[in-house]
């Protein structure tokens, strides 16, 4: 396959036009979006979350935006990960957001399978992406390992301190413990747990 398109992003808004006739034949209009390549905003492990969907209101000028994670490499699961963030994009353009039944009422005719907070490409759906993978020539990007970036995982900012007459516990950063260690409401002074290395 060769690279017709300069960036990723070229890739992705191709991508949409070509999986918007999926939406159209079940009754489904794509609502105008910007997508890019990004790790997922929010809590939880950056890594689990490969695709997410913000809604309209969150853009300062109404646009909804989709990011795919950069973990991923591999066209096809990016176009499923890209059909899946459609379908937020659909709901939220009706006001719906989730993975409830509005949103399993879009995805599933489409050929998405599987817990709906974590689809697949069906059979009939992975076919038509892998051919709408080759029309869209080589995905430009590298997947991304994070485990492999050498960055050490940040550990906990907070800091227990803890009353040693009745054990009264709060917790709080070492630059507050540096001004000096609480008092308890008891009125003994407060002992805090050396950090770890």
């Amino acid at each position: 396959m060769t690279a017709k398109h300069n960036t990723r992003e070229e890739w992705l808004t191709a991508a949409i036009a070509a999986v918007a006739p999926l939406f159209v034949a079940n009754g489904h209009q794509l609502p105008a979006v910007r997508v890019s390549v990004g790790f997922p905003g929010g809590r939880g492990n950056k890594t689990s979350v490969i695709g997410q969907c913000w809604q309209p209101a969150a853009s300062a000028d109404g646009i909804g935006q989709i990011f795919v994670s950069p973990i991923l490499g591999d066209a096809p699961t990016v176009l499923s990960t890209l059909v899946h963030e459609l379908v937020h994009a659909v709901n939220h353009a009706n006001g719906d957001s989730g993975h409830g039944k509005e949103f399993s009422a879009i995805a599933k005719p489409l050929g998405l399978v599987g817990k709906m907070t974590a689809t697949t490409a069906g059979e009939t759906l992975a076919a038509n992406l892998a051919a709408t993978s080759t029309l869209l020539g080589d995905y430009p990007h590298a997947a991304l390992t994070p485990a492999l970036s050498g960055v050490k995982k940040q550990g906990t900012r907070m800091l227990k301190v803890t009353c040693p007459e009745d054990g009264y516990q709060l917790r709080t950063t070492a630059k507050w413990l540096a001004v000096g260690v609480p008092t308890c409401p008891c009125g003994t002074e407060m002992e805090a747990e050396v950090p770890s290395e």
